[in-house]
């Protein structure tokens, strides 16, 4: 059994993949209609009250954390509190029952800024407290594999998009995009929109997360990404392509917790999964596009 911790894009879209390929999985997260067995509605940290939630769970893959670098910054002990704890209780369940741990980790936040290409080797340094629980987190999972042979695997994303995403957190570039193209609204641009950053289509990050969950854990970190990086500049023009019509912009001065440039090598995870992207940006938007198009309609 396979147990999802949090339940929004890429979760929805991972278990859609999954239901297709007959895998069984269970869901625990505060925003999902309950039908249980497998799905609970219920916070991840009542785990640690019930454990009996955990009954034939064999893989955990850990998506929930509670900020998004924007709130993040609103309260920092706050953002700790709610995502260091709740992880380090729930690995002292999951270590006890020697459960598998899939931690969806964040590739630039994590990282932080970074002159060129990041590889895993490259020193973290976030500066936002999102980027700094996530990196706080994935470490915490190394100390509890280290002294009680926790499985895990760390997956470093960069920005996913595409069909599903909705705009309902201040996170999401093209998603918010989409809604601003389509309801014909100024979109604000935070900094000047030459910041170049890795964008992944949903597809490939769920054909690339299917490959993980089907291997035993090999305990690594990875990148998970596109392998190129695009500004807000870049992507206008996109969606100005495809739409033949433009909108009001907005210049607003940059956030510091913003990181600006994302580069992402994807090689470690390519050549150790036989995994490439498939759809590229151009192609990825258009679907975007035509799915919020499609939900406006209805």
């Amino acid at each position: 059994m396979i147990l999802f911790l949090g339940y929004g894009f890429i979760a929805n879209a991972l278990s859609v993949r999954l239901d297709k390929l007959n895998i069984k999985h269970r869901i625990i997260s505060n925003n999902i209609v309950a039908d249980p067995p497998d799905r609970i509605l219920a916070d991840i940290g009542s785990i640690k009250a019930d454990d009996k939630l955990l009954d034939g769970v064999e893989t955990v893959v850990y998506l929930a954390h509670s900020s998004v670098p924007y709130s993040s910054m609103q309260n920092v002990y706050k953002d700790a509190e709610q995502n260091i704890l709740t992880a380090i209780g729930l690995f002292e369940l999951f270590a006890k029952r020697r459960i598998r741990v899939i931690y969806i980790s964040s590739g630039g936040s994590v990282y932080g800024n970074h002159p060129g290409i990041m590889t895993e080797e490259s020193l973290p340094s976030p500066i936002s407290a999102y980027g700094l629980s996530k990196y706080t987190i994935e470490n915490y999972l190394k100390l509890f594999h280290h002294n009680h042979q926790l499985p895990y695997d760390i997956l470093r994303l960069s920005n996913i998009y595409g069909i599903g995403q909705k705009n309902v957190k201040p996170q999401g570039i093209i998603s918010a995009l989409a809604q601003s193209f389509i309801d014909r609204k100024t979109f604000k641009v935070w900094g000047d929109g030459n910041a170049k950053k890795d964008y992944l289509y949903i597809d490939d990050l769920t054909d690339a997360l299917v490959r993980v969950i089907s291997k035993p854990a090999l305990c690594e970190t990875f990148n998970i990404s596109y392998g190129e990086s695009n500004s807000v500049s870049e992507i206008i023009s996109i969606f100005e392509a495809n739409l033949s019509y433009s909108i009001g912009f907005e210049n607003m001065p940059a956030f510091d917790f913003d990181v600006r440039n994302v580069f992402l090598d994807n090689s470690k995870f390519a050549n150790e999964y036989d995994w490439k992207p498939a759809t590229d940006l151009e192609t990825g938007v258009k679907k975007t596009i035509e799915w919020f198009n499609n939900s406006a309609s209805r």
